[in-house]
């Protein structure tokens, strides 16, 4: 005779508590979908965009204006290009000079005015104008803006940010979803199996090539919310920023260096983007210009190569008073290929000191 007796209730507990697990294995699945249904096409944007941000320079120049010249023998002095740049917008004023990097390239002035920004190249042998263009007219600023924003302005930035929180949801969820069960180890599931067929197969495969980057999409989601509104702005940017007190006691304006970026690209380096600029018109400082010359953009060029900037590096030009020769040199921004050798530089305009 078979004993229908039940177990005893200790017994019958992994039962009771398979319910419960099952609809948290389904929450964790749903969550997983709605993460992938989200960040995918948002995800796609930002790797096609970033991918012409690093290539545009093969099909364009950066700022999409030409700087192909015929190499010379002796450059004009600096101011002597700035003003023949000037002349295409006689009511700007030039706010920026970026040095040749090569013998055959042209020089790049920005010419700022109510219209705008306007990108000047200028034969530094003869003055001439190479190529005009509005700055923010070219292949790579226009990813950027996708890149950036999706071309929703802070509303994009949100939307980036959000999605960029969910793929580390995505990413989650998937490992809790791969993680091994009814005996199968790690390994195993580390390696698709081939032999199977139709939606098995594709499961295997996603499975196994979403385990294998999950790390490597962590990084690189993190990596990018540094550049949000809300992460970046408030936390990783705030802690990377460069102290003030580095400037060891020179007077500070009420300008920080984001007020030199040109929208919407930043040129300034970011982890000093807000770090109060030094002010001009004070004795404090150290030797730069040479005594008994003037301070203009001929002196702060050869100051600057005196430096060690080179081959390419640019000079924002004082905005105000107040304001100070910034030389910079950084690999973001194209002017050198190592980061190791980015540097900043800040330069009193009336007294040539280094601040």
């Amino acid at each position: 005779m078979t004993d229908t007796t039940l177990p005893p209730a200790a017994a019958r507990a992994p039962a009771a508590n398979q319910k419960p697990s099952q609809k948290f294995y389904m929450a964790v699945w749903r969550w997983h979908f709605y993460a992938g249904f989200f960040t995918f096409p948002i995800i796609l944007a930002l790797a096609i965009t970033g991918m012409l941000m690093v290539y545009a320079n093969v099909f364009d120049d950066r700022y999409g204006v030409d700087r192909a010249i015929e190499a010379g023998h002796a450059p004009l002095p600096v101011i002597e290009q700035a003003k023949a740049a000037q002349a295409v917008m006689p009511d700007g004023q030039v706010t920026l000079y970026v040095t040749p990097s090569r013998p055959d390239q042209a020089s790049q002035f920005m010419v700022s005015g109510a219209s705008g920004d306007l990108l000047v190249s200028v034969n530094p042998y003869t003055g001439a104008i190479v190529d005009q263009g509005v700055k923010d007219d070219s292949l790579y600023v226009f990813a950027n803006d996708i890149h950036g924003s999706l071309l929703m302005g802070q509303v994009g930035d949100w939307l980036l940010e959000i999605a960029a929180g969910m793929g580390v949801i995505l990413v989650i969820t998937g490992v809790f979803l791969w993680w091994p069960r009814e005996g199968r180890g790690v390994l195993r599931a580390l390696v698709p199996n081939l032999r199977l067929k139709g939606r098995r197969l594709w499961k295997e495969l996603h499975l196994s090539i979403g385990i294998w980057f999950s790390l490597i999409l962590v990084i690189f989601l993190l990596t990018g919310m540094a550049w949000t509104s809300v992460w970046g702005g408030q936390f990783v940017q705030a802690w990377s920023t460069f102290p003030a007190e580095k400037w060891d006691n020179v007077p500070l304006s009420d300008q920080t260096h984001a007020s030199l970026n040109h929208a919407p690209l930043k040129e300034v380096p970011w982890g000093l983007e807000q770090t109060p600029l030094p002010a001009s018109g004070s004795d404090a400082g150290t030797p730069g210009v040479p005594s008994g010359h003037p301070v203009n953009l001929n002196t702060v060029a050869a100051l600057a190569q005196s430096l060690g900037f080179a081959p390419q590096f640019r000079i924002n030009l004082p905005a105000g008073p107040e304001g100070v020769y910034t030389i910079s040199m950084d690999s973001m921004d194209g002017d050198n290929p190592d980061p190791m050798t980015d540097r900043t530089v800040h330069v009193d305009r009336h007294t040539g000191k280094v601040l």
